[in-house]
């Protein structure tokens, strides 16, 4: 018998909808520092103290 692919499925989804979060995070991230780095100069500074 061949096993049922909800699980797979399942597991299929979770994963894609992790990977999307962290690009979106990660786009999300570069994005503000992108935008902040022309009103400050010294961002950049500032993010590696965070």
């Amino acid at each position: 018998e061949s096993p049922r692919p909800t699980g797979a499925y399942r597991v299929l989804g979770l994963w894609w909808s992790i990977l999307i979060a962290l690009s979106y995070t990660f786009i999300w991230k570069v994005t503000i520092s992108l935008v902040l780095q022309t009103f400050y100069s010294d961002f950049r500074v500032w993010l590696l103290w965070e």
